[in-house]
C-alpha cells in the first residue's frame, strides 16, 4: 500500500492521543494534541491547510484539510458516535480535490475508529 509506513505511524499517534485524553472534548482539541503527538514522531503535519477548488480556472472556493502529514496523507478528524459512509465520501472527495492518493478518518467519538481512503 502506498505511504504504508507513514499511515501506521499516524494511527500509532492517534491511539496515543485518544488514550491519553477524555471522550467528549472538542474536535479542535484533539486536532491540535495530534498535531504535538505527530512532532514527537518526526513527522511534519500542518493544521487547516487550504486547498483551492477550481472550475474553468477561476478559483470558486476553498476547503480546509483537517491536517496534511508529510504533503502525502490527508487527515480528516471526526469526534462522532462512529464513522458513517458519508464522511469516507467527504475525505475521498478532499482528496481528489487535494490531488492526493492516501487519507486517514480518526474517529475520537466513544470508540477509536480509523479508516483509510486511497484513490
Amino acid at each position: 500500500m502506498r505511504h504504508q509506513e507513514l499511515s501506521d505511524r499516524i494511527i500509532k499517534g492517534c491511539y496515543t492521543v485518544y488514550n491519553s485524553l477524555p471522550r467528549d472534548l472538542d474536535e479542535v482539541l484533539y486536532r491540535r494534541a495530534l498535531q504535538i503527538e505527530l512532532q514527537h514522531l518526526g513527522l511534519v503535519g500542518q493544521s487547516e491547510v487550504p486547498f483551492r477548488v477550481h472550475y474553468r480556472g477561476e478559483v470558486v472556493g476553498t476547503y480546509r484539510a483537517d491536517q496534511v502529514v508529510n504533503d502525502l496523507v490527508i487527515i480528516e478528524l471526526k469526534t462522532a458516535e462512529r464513522l458513517r459512509p458519508p464522511h469516507r465520501m467527504q475525505l475521498a472527495r478532499y482528496l481528489r480535490l487535494a490531488e492526493r492518493q492516501v487519507g486517514l478518518l480518526l474517529n475520537f467519538g466513544d470508540r477509536a475508529e480509523v479508516l483509510r481512503v486511497d484513490l
